[in-house]
């Protein structure tokens, strides 16, 4: 099964954002791919607004991030999303629009459907890879 790296903001309303996670999380599944969403589950024992704390969960994100196969990403990146988006890119992990790839599946579209509807975007699409 393909594992997905859920990545979405968690300062802030943390407590919203977590059941955010967990809805992303739920519909990936709900895909039959594997979520892994760090931010959802370290917050449960350690405390994001103490830093070291928040450094350790973002170290052992990054060794989830190592077993997945995509990153898809939600919301407006924030400063822990560009990392792990920084990272993933760095290891040849296709980072994704979470919406766009869930939207292109409810509608059955593919990315050469994307090139053949805008041509000349500079849309990369090579790394979109639907075959679930």
């Amino acid at each position: 099964m393909k594992k997905i790296f859920v990545c979405s903001p968690l300062r802030g309303n943390i407590k919203q954002n977590i059941v955010l996670a967990e809805a992303y999380c739920r519909m990936i599944a709900l895909m039959g791919m594997i979520p892994i969403a760090p931010h959802a589950y370290f917050t449960r024992f350690l405390d994001d607004d103490i830093e070291m704390e928040r450094e350790l969960g973002m170290s052992m994100g990054m060794e989830l991030l190592l077993g997945c196969d995509e990153l898809w990403y939600f919301g407006e990146p924030s400063a822990g999303m560009k990392t792990e988006m920084a990272e993933a890119k760095g290891l040849n992990i296709p980072v994704l629009d979470g919406w766009t790839v869930y939207k292109m599946r409810q509608f059955n579209i593919s990315a050469k459907d994307i090139l053949a509807i805008y041509p000349n975007t500079g849309i990369d699409v090579s790394s979109f890879r639907l075959d679930m």
